[in-house]
């Protein structure tokens, strides 16, 4: 899974632009991911197509496909409905966690952000995981787990069923086993930098809250 960065603030109709013609350029279907639909047709984005394509904001909310291009809510993207490219606009960071963690593994992901916030935030994630910045510069932040808890990430990665996370008691007691551990050694580690290494080694992002709490709950 490739995944490609528009850092932007705001509507700005050239970003967009730009992000479509290369999402084309693939020449694969294209999945418009917006937050909502309704009102739709009156945002800039609903605007813009419209100005390619009379009416196209309207066929497209109602479900139409249009010039291989479609439109889907965040909480649509599942393994079928994102093959090919996922072109997500003005999306929250938890609305693109779930959207790169549901997608199929062999789809493109584009995302345009709403802010620098949450483009600085879907980069920390990515930027070592295929990650290609098409507009904006790349931030300086880095961010190192430590080692300890780094390595208590992976074992548990391989022994917790990814699929359901932390649901099962036996996964969950692995869990806390543990983080008690790491809680016994004095280490501390900031939740969300566990979470967004969880993120980008196959958790998925239904089940990185219960990660993230255990992680309150012993290492802050």
């Amino acid at each position: 899974m490739n995944k490609f960065l528009y850092k932007n603030e705001g509507s700005i109709d050239e970003i967009f632009l730009n992000a479509l013609n290369f999402a084309y350029s693939f020449n694969q279907p294209i999945h418009l991911v917006f937050p909502k639909k309704g009102q739709f047709e009156s945002t800039n984005i609903g605007k813009l197509l419209d100005n390619l394509t009379p009416n196209l904001s309207k066929k497209l909310s109602k479900g139409g496909k249009v010039n291989n291009l479609d439109f889907l809510l965040p909480n649509q993207i599942n393994d079928q409905t994102s093959q090919g490219i996922v072109l997500a606009v003005y999306c929250t960071l938890r609305d693109m966690n779930k959207i790169t963690s549901d997608s199929h593994p062999d789809s493109n992901i584009i995302y345009i952000s709403w802010n620098m916030e949450e483009a600085n935030n879907w980069e920390n994630i990515w930027k070592n995981n295929g990650l290609e910045i098409k507009h904006g510069t790349p931030n300086n932040q880095e961010i190192v787990l430590n080692p300890k808890v780094e390595e208590v990430l992976r074992r548990l990665t391989n022994v917790v069923n990814l699929t359901t996370g932390l649901a099962h008691p036996s996964d969950k007691k692995s869990a806390i086993n543990e983080f008690k551990k790491l809680k016994q050694l004095g280490i501390k580690e900031n939740p969300e930098y566990i979470g967004n290494w969880a993120l980008a080694n196959g958790w998925n992002a239904r089940h990185i809250d219960d990660l993230k709490k255990l992680a309150t709950q012993y290492l802050l």
